[in-house]
């Protein structure tokens, strides 16, 4: 909890132009700029993270002061903040091809947006629990994390005059989906304690109520018989029992669990990029092969090979058009196509990886290659040196034959 609600007040302080300065683990000293200074009431902050704060000092944590006030700027704020990481030249991935040619194709500036957002999730019960929470979303709506790190690095402009192909507006509900995911899983936790809470109030209820019903006297006045004293005590009693069950049912839903979701704020995270392209020729198949590298960063994030899932800097191309790396190819013996590995055999004789074109199947089912595959010569089937048998006909000459097939016809010739 604690770190995220440092990161959040990081964010809000330095965004708004206050001068940012860790103290100490979990504490740090904020001087606002004037703007700041007259909502706060105070122009110089000493902010405690996770841990108890002294005299002069100001706790943050959902539902202090501080957090609150963060709060109460921004929901006064309608405009949302737009965040650029600062690009520079870099040069193409050095990447090269196996069995085959690569040419560069020309590059396409290619920059990836994010949509970044905070939510307050309230668990509210006889007790009152708000945790922070942020989510950042990608072009394709899937939760992307590392979004916060670039918020932290130097090369972050606060103003980005590129607006996001998406509204952060119409994303929200996609956001609020992750929020709600969060809250979900947190509620069993919060449930287990409430009911806990509960029972202890339960049976202190429970107890006290069955002390003031055992104790209630029969009182016989002037006038009165002993029935009538009888029957106002009874009357008393079930007044007190009809209102221990009014109190547990007030107990009972005061303890009812209630989560609220609340954006807290939002804004959107330019990284600015380049999509690299070659054309990669292998025995006169082709197929494109695409990068995208951040400008920001140099980073490269290219194809993967659609074997061994890796990313690599050698790429080939086998049979059948799939784009691999170099260690995930191999060769024919026989024909000495391009190939994914996986999709040679090995002869069942000599144990050579063959494509499945190169290869022949004995009587028996065995993978064998042609140098290898030979012809019973009572039936004429195909049978692999390594299953058939050789024998020697009348006439002194050798043939293969399928075993079993040797004592038919050992007289032919």
């Amino acid at each position: 909890m604690s770190p995220d609600c440092e990161a959040f007040a990081r964010e809000f302080f330095t965004f708004f132009g206050a001068d940012w300065h860790s103290s100490a683990p979990g504490r740090a000293c904020v001087t606002l700029p004037s703007t700041l200074a007259d909502h706060f009431g105070r122009a110089e902050l000493i902010l405690v993270f996770g841990q108890d704060a002294s005299a002069g000092e100001d706790l943050v944590a959902p539902g202090s002061r501080v957090f609150e006030g963060m709060v109460a700027y921004l929901s006064g704020r309608g405009r949302c903040a737009q965040f650029a990481l600062a690009g520079r030249e870099w040069p193409a991935p050095a990447w090269s091809a196996k069995d085959g040619a690569l040419v560069e194709l020309t590059p396409e500036e290619s920059d990836r947006f994010f949509w970044l957002y905070d939510f307050s999730l309230v668990f509210d019960s006889d007790e009152r629990v708000e945790r922070l929470f942020r989510v950042a979303l990608d072009e394709e709506g899937r939760n992307a994390p590392d979004a916060w790190d670039a918020l932290e690095t130097k090369t972050l402009l606060f103003q980005d005059t590129v607006a996001p192909p998406i509204p952060p507006g119409q994303r929200l509900a996609e956001a609020e989906y992750f929020a709600r995911l969060e809250a979900e899983r947190c509620v069993p936790s919060f449930e287990r304690l409430a009911h806990g809470r509960l029972g202890q109030t339960v049976t202190r209820l429970e107890a006290y109520f069955r002390e003031l019903i055992e104790e209630v006297p029969v009182r016989v006045r002037r006038g009165q018989s002993y029935e009538d004293a009888l029957n106002l005590a009874s009357q008393e009693q079930r007044r007190l029992q009809d209102e221990l069950a009014k109190r547990l049912g007030e107990e009972a839903r005061r303890h009812h669990l209630r989560i609220t979701v609340r954006p807290l704020g939002y804004a959107t995270l330019r990284v600015p990029g380049r999509l690299w392209r070659w054309r990669l020729s292998v025995r006169a198949r082709t197929r494109e092969l695409q990068a995208w590298q951040s400008l920001a960063t140099g980073e490269v994030e290219g194809a993967r090979c659609q074997r061994c899932d890796k990313e690599a800097s050698e790429w080939t191309a086998c049979r059948h058009l799939h784009l691999i790396c170099g260690n995930c190819s191999a060769q024919c013996v026989a024909c000495h196509d391009v190939l994914c590995e996986r999709e040679l055999a090995a002869c069942f004789v000599c144990g050579q990886a063959f494509c499945g074109e190169c290869l022949l199947q004995c009587v028996n089912g065995h993978p064998v290659c042609r140098e290898h595959r030979v012809n019973c010569a009572c039936c004429g089937q195909n049978v692999c040196t390594g299953c058939g048998v050789m024998v020697v006909n009348s006439t002194g000459r050798e043939q293969w034959r399928i075993a079993g097939h040797t004592a038919l016809g050992s007289g032919n010739g």
